[in-house]
């Protein structure tokens, strides 16, 4: 009985967003400042219908996967609700990716359906060229030279608005527990594009832990100023819509602080996440330009830790209550750093402490060694060990790669790579990584990808990428490239060859190369030694040379 019954029916999750749409039919939802479109409650939930009437009628359905290319318009929240009430598994990716980047995705999820915005019609035209799957149903949210899209209103316009037939999806049981709902796609060191598997349960015990850690409710006004398609983006928009709030849609074709700044001020948002990097922009512009910004009473970032000085500057400019959070793709959001219970001004520079019904530990390295999660390193803010958790809203493992759940999944804890320290009251600071990943302003970058490209140049016989010292965004991708012998390599080549391999993401070519002829180092098994040459970069940043773009803006 238990088996066939266990105290629920239907999705509960997508259920109770269809509740708020109803409850709430006549206030606005969300506003797309791109299109200068606004849906109330009772439209977005009329709009979602058409589209998963649309959806089941080309035979979607439980386990099929819709995934998206998309900015932050209003597009992105219609196919997430539509996809989930169907119900289908929604998978939003990075619209930054290169061509041949996209084309895997597509290759390891093989979606059912795929959307994108029309700003990106060509990298998508390319990457359906390069992939070896081709979904059946292509949509774009404008007109597209793709063959076979349609344009993403035109396919559903004439639907139906009403529910599809209730009963029968009320009684469509999506267990919470094992079915997944959303896919996310995550890199590492091997640079291969991972997916991770999330139920509803997980998604709907990090909204509830945002929403009740930051009072979220229908009075709200919030805006990211950094994409949905992140772990740590699309959470704003799921616990907004969730709440009755009111969700706004920053433009992401250019990052302007003024405009960022005037957008708070004339709708009186009073919720705004970030990156750092962006916080910084808003601060520096606030002191410039005075707005009105006492509407506000959150400013949210993830991405990286803040300092001390970034917690005065922004509480004094910008708003008093910070909320600072560090996660994962895998796991959403571990901890936090706030301004109203924490000693920020003291703690500032660590990650914080574990958000609520979380539990994050800091435990030994051994290399090449299982470590057992009880072994943890001393609580005294010096000994560096690696951070792992355990919560209800972490992914469930990585779609496709039994290997990699086995490696970061053990005993219900995931290990995350982090390298961090905790002190006696539990405050962890993250002091690198385990896979030396790069984090540049709010975006990660992971060596690997990049230095095969660099070795695809026909003159490169090795190539170790680095971080680099940046002032404005932590860290700068650079590369320590030895040409092959007998060749000669300039940076405006290695520059141009990066900029043109489909297979690269623009954000993460190398800002700052060094040409060296040196044996580059190695461990016995031929692995390299990334952290010995990210300290030799440290002390020798004057002999790297910016690519061009780089040296117009100095």
């Amino acid at each position: 009985m238990l088996k066939e019954h266990k105290g629920y029916e239907g999705n509960i999750y997508v259920d109770y967003y269809i509740a708020v749409m109803r409850e709430f039919s006549e206030k606005e939802a969300i506003t797309c400042l791109t299109t200068n479109c606004t849906l109330t409650y009772g439209e977005l939930d009329k709009i979602t219908n058409q589209l998963n009437h649309k959806l089941r009628a080309d035979g979607l359905q439980k386990n099929d996967v819709v995934m998206v290319c998309l900015f932050n318009t209003w597009h992105f929240p219609v196919s997430m609700l539509g996809s989930w009430k169907t119900p289908c598994i929604f998978s939003p990716i990075n619209f930054r990716l290169a061509p041949g980047e996209i084309a895997l995705h597509l290759e390891d999820s093989k979606p059912k359906v795929f959307i994108w915005d029309s700003f990106l019609d060509q990298t998508i035209k390319k990457a359906l060229q390069l992939s070896k799957h081709h979904p059946q149903i292509l949509l774009s949210t404008g007109e597209s030279s793709v063959e076979g899209a349609s344009k993403f209103e035109d396919y559903y316009k004439d639907c139906s608005q009403e529910d599809p037939d209730i009963e029968d999806r009320l009684m469509e049981v999506l267990d919470p527990f094992e079915d997944e709902i959303m896919r996310h796609y995550t890199s590492g060191t091997t640079g291969v594009a991972k997916g991770t598997v999330e139920t509803s349960l997980a998604i709907m015990q990090m909204d509830w832990s945002i929403i009740v850690v930051n009072n979220v409710n229908w009075n709200d006004k919030a805006m990211n100023i950094t994409p949905w398609f992140h772990q740590g983006g699309i959470i704003l928009p799921t616990t907004i819509l969730l709440s009755g709030g009111h969700l706004f849609g920053f433009p992401l074709t250019g990052f302007n602080p003024g405009v960022a700044l005037d957008i708070i001020e004339k709708h009186k948002l009073t919720l705004v996440w970030g990156a750092p990097v962006t916080f910084n922009a808003l601060a520096a512009e606030q002191r410039k330009k005075p707005r009105d910004l006492s509407s506000l009473r959150w400013i949210c970032t993830m991405g990286s830790p803040l300092s001390k000085e970034e917690f005065l500057e922004w509480s004094e400019v910008l708003c008093k209550n910070i909320f600072n959070g560090y996660g994962t793709t895998e796991t959403r959001m571990d901890l936090n750093l706030r301004s109203d219970i924490h000693p920020v001004a003291e703690k500032a520079g660590s990650a914080g402490r574990p958000v609520p019904f979380c539990q994050v530990r800091v435990i030994k390295v051994r290399p090449g060694e299982r470590v057992e999660p009880y072994e943890l390193v001393a609580k005294d803010g010096k000994e560096v060990g690696q951070v792992i958790a355990k919560s209800a809203h972490q992914f469930l493992g990585y779609y496709n790669r039994p290997e990699l759940n086995s490696e970061k999944l053990y005993k219900g804890w995931f290990y995350s790579g982090d390298l961090a320290t905790w002190d006696k009251d539990g405050f962890i600071t993250i002091k690198g990584r385990t896979d030396d990943m790069i984090q540049s302003g709010a975006e990660k970058v992971y060596p690997v990808p990049v230095e095969e490209c660099l070795m695809r140049h026909p003159k490169v016989k090795d190539a170790f990428v680095v971080p680099l010292p940046h002032e404005k965004w932590g860290q700068a991708v650079a590369a320590y490239v030895v040409p092959k012998e007998g060749e000669e390599i300039t940076v405006e080549e290695l520059d141009r060859h990066c900029v043109e391999d489909p297979y690269l993401a623009n954000y993460t070519r190398p800002r700052y190369y060094q040409i060296v002829e040196e044996q580059m180092p190695y461990t016995a098994t031929g692995k390299k030694l990334h952290y010995v040459m990210a300290e030799r970069a440290k002390k020798e940043h004057e002999k790297f040379v910016p690519i061009p773009s780089e040296q117009q803006k100095s």
